[in-house]
């Protein structure tokens, strides 16, 4: 991207420092760690430079200044270094944080349903015997935002114990070092609980609906048809789902396909973003 800058007569620079320089327009890939448990997250220079950065670079007071985030993408999503989309907003990587000029026109969609071989099912139909799938995050995650998501577990599991009989399945963030089904056997004996080692396709074969705070796995959940029932209005399928378990018989099931238009403008493949397509959406010179 950068190279393709210079090329266009745009005064871009490669900065590596370790402290914020003054800009019209700054870059930075992956979120700021300024709510985690772990210090050495926030010592680590390049997350005190994200820090920084979001800090100095006044993008309110001085309207002209703008701050472009990359960050892993929501739609093909797969665990890899090696992505061949990404997401590109302003100012943040989340929704009613960050703005990424969302159309409703399904333009983008068709060239990413191409690109990444996309497909939506239709909505399930449900039974007494499907359980409700609890998606969790990461315990250190950005885009919790500071919640403490072992807490939000608990209370989650107890407030949807009362509300249904259904299993509660809980599936644990395939990237987390932290045993949720060990922490939750330290207090609980819940038959009502079950704890998942299964693939997420396999999870959302049984599933009557997905809970989730800010998962990326919610908008999987609504494109393989599962519902998906979450109270943040930073989860990219707030809009379109239930936003809270009194509906966890009744899950809301809204229109996926304009949602999906829009989302296809916050995601941008590798070489969409080295021709400087995403911050030409943006209106980013």
């Amino acid at each position: 991207m950068h190279k393709s800058l210079l090329k266009k007569g745009q005064n871009w620079e490669l900065y590596d420092g370790t402290q914020y320089k003054d800009c019209d327009v700054a870059v930075v890939f992956g979120s700021t760690k300024k709510h985690t448990g772990k210090l050495w997250k926030i010592k680590n220079i390049s997350h005190k430079i994200k820090n920084d950065i979001d800090r100095s670079h006044n993008t309110i007071d001085i309207p002209s200044n703008k701050l472009v985030v990359l960050e892993t993408p929501i739609l093909g999503r797969q665990i890899t270094d090696e992505h061949t989309h990404y997401r590109v907003g302003l100012d943040h990587f989340l929704p009613n944080l960050g703005d990424f000029n969302w159309d409703t026109n399904d333009t983008r969609w068709k060239v990413l349903k191409k690109e990444l071989n996309l497909e939506i099912k239709p909505w399930r139909e449900t039974t007494n015997n499907k359980y409700v799938l609890l998606l969790c995050q990461n315990l250190s995650d950005a885009s919790l935002l500071g919640l403490d998501m072992l807490q939000w577990i608990m209370a989650t599991v107890k407030h949807l114990m009362k509300r249904t009989n259904r299993k509660i399945r809980i599936r644990n963030h395939p990237l987390s070092k932290a045993n949720v089904k060990e922490m939750f056997n330290m207090f609980y004996t819940m038959k009502q609980v079950e704890f998942s080692d299964r693939t997420l396709e396999e999870d959302f074969a049984g599933a009557h609906c997905s809970i989730a705070y800010t998962s990326g796995a919610s908008i999987d959940s609504i494109m393989s048809g599962i519902p998906v029932i979450t109270p943040s209005p930073y989860n990219f399928v707030y809009n379109i789902s239930s936003n809270d378990l009194e509906q966890v018989e009744t899950p809301k099931l809204g229109n996926r396909e304009e949602l999906l238009n829009q989302l296809s403008y916050t995601q941008w493949s590798v070489d969409d973003i080295i021709e400087g397509k995403p911050l030409k959406h943006l209106g980013v010179k």
